[in-house]
């Protein structure tokens, strides 16, 4: 996290003297990316890819410790 609010820091002083619209602004192209994933997933021929991602995605962030993971949801562990 720490490494992207740098980077972010970093593209937008760069920008902020360049006379760019607004689209090249990376928070902008992160959600356009993540709707337009969203929406293939959505059309996608499997209709359980977009429900198979999602999962993996969350697995992940419990993975990383952005949220919590279900057994300490459920107060399971101690």
């Amino acid at each position: 996290m720490v490494i992207r609010d740098h980077l972010v820091t970093a593209w937008n002083r760069d920008n902020d003297s360049a006379d760019r619209p607004g689209g090249s602004d990376p928070a902008r192209q992160l959600v356009f990316l993540t709707t337009a994933l969203d929406a293939l997933l959505a059309s996608h021929p499997d209709d359980t890819l977009r429900k198979r991602t999602h999962a993996a995605y969350h697995r992940r962030l419990a993975q990383l410790g952005f949220i919590p993971t279900r057994a300490k949801e459920a107060g399971d562990e101690e």
